[in-house]
């Protein structure tokens, strides 16, 4: 999952930079006080949320669902960890 996460958050920094916007205005624009959000985001300590996801499509070429479908296999593999999880119980 980390891994996932990680590759994500990769791919939505790349997306960023492409779109040549600093990590504050991302942040800024999204509704954050300050940048660690975006910084967590792209670092893959916490996934983005949908209020920053809406932020990054209207500021790059890319579109709400196909920002969606990136998300998804991220929620799959949360969904089947804790599926496996509670199978053990």
């Amino acid at each position: 999952m980390k891994k996932l996460r990680k590759n994500l958050g990769k791919k939505l920094k790349g997306l960023r930079e492409a779109a040549g916007k600093s990590q504050s205005f991302m942040a800024k624009d999204a509704g954050y006080t300050t940048p660690q959000f975006v910084s967590n985001v792209e670092r893959g300590i916490i996934p983005p949320s949908p209020k920053y996801i809406i932020t990054l499509a209207r500021h790059t070429a890319t579109t709400r669902s196909e920002m969606v479908g990136m998300l998804s296999k991220l929620y799959v593999a949360r969904v089947n960890k804790e599926i496996k999880r509670y199978a053990k119980l």
